[in-house]
């Protein structure tokens, strides 16, 4: 009997000793055991550290690194470096899985010979994080190659550009990393590790719980690095060559992306004139393509009723 391979499961964790033990325990109770787990300590102020140390001692397949903060990025890249899978996928500290994510995956990538496994996620508020764990399980939506895959990613139709939910084969990270010290790390990279792929396989099961904290990174309010770093992606992926085969789908991507940007800017930001400019510069494209989000073509038609429009009907939506 052949034995099934290694999987390498990369958990970044700082500051998270409130959800940390929940995260663990649903990697460990997966139906599929022959794993790897590498929880890296980004040098969590809290006691985070010394969870990953003691569930270390009571199960082998626990690795634990300990390092000085340098962002979930770097914290991925570290473990990329040791992983010793020959799949990998990530999982964020403070969500948890359905017992058979690991394995689905897994199963997905085996029965299409695909490079990349995609499923979905079920989001869960602070506020409802008590109720059913109730999932949607194993529905099937197809195989992709790697420019069908970047543009249902870019428009948003079947999954995100999150880089959990996904397993890959880990020869995909040969020569790519999460550009360090980033935030929307996962937008910068994943459509260039699916470039890489020839197949992908995507189903919308739902075996991952994505927990909505009031305190999340990309969630939190605009900050000086938030621009800045938001700008770089931008510019990256808009400049990247390969990708202008499916430039609208890129556009509705990068449309969408820098919309919820400028509605983070204080009113008196000087720069927000230069995003407006950039999205009035791809309004017309968003809303005239049948293939955007419902969300995104209803923001394109509003912004040509002007800036302090959007302004207003955001604010109103964010007091329901």
């Amino acid at each position: 009997m052949n034995k099934k391979p290694l999987i390498s499961v990369i958990v970044p964790c700082y500051n998270v000793e409130k959800y940390l033990c929940r995260c663990v325990d649903s990697i460990l109770s997966q139906s599929y055991s022959n794993l790897e787990v590498i929880l890296v300590d980004d040098g969590s102020p809290d006691v985070s550290g010394k969870i990953c140390d003691e569930y270390a001692l009571k199960d082998r397949r626990i690795k634990v690194i300990h390092k000085i903060n340098g962002g979930s990025s770097d914290a991925r890249n570290v473990a990329l470096d040791v992983a010793k899978g020959e799949f990998i996928t990530f999982v964020d500290s403070d969500d948890w899985l359905d017992t058979d994510y690991v394995g689905y995956l897994y199963s997905m990538l085996i029965e299409h010979g695909a490079d990349v496994s995609v499923i979905n996620f079920k989001e869960v508020l602070e506020t409802d994080e008590n109720k059913s764990n109730t999932v949607r399980r194993k529905q099937y939506l197809g195989v992709f190659d790697r420019y069908q895959a970047i543009e249902a990613m870019f428009y948003q139709e079947k999954f995100d550009t999150t880089a959990h939910c996904k397993m890959y084969k880990r020869e995909l990270f040969s020569t790519l990393r999460f550009p360090k010290g980033k935030i929307f790390e996962d937008l910068a990279l994943i459509y260039q590790i699916f470039l890489l792929s020839n197949r992908i396989v995507v189903s919308s099961s739902q075996l991952y719980f994505y927990y909505l904290r009031g305190d999340s990174i990309e969630g939190e309010s605009f900050s000086e690095k938030k621009y800045k770093d938001a700008m770089y992606i931008y510019s990256q992926i808009m400049s990247d060559e390969r990708l202008f085969s499916i430039a609208d789908a890129v556009t509705c991507r990068m449309f969408s992306f820098l919309f919820r940007l400028y509605l983070s800017m204080p009113k008196q930001d000087k720069r927000r004139s230069h995003l407006w400019g950039e999205l009035c510069a791809m309004r017309t494209n968003v809303l005239f393509n049948s293939k955007s989000r419902k969300k995104a073509r209803i923001a394109a038609l509003l912004s040509y009723a002007g800036s302090d429009i959007i302004s207003f009907v955001y604010k109103q939506i964010k007091k329901r």
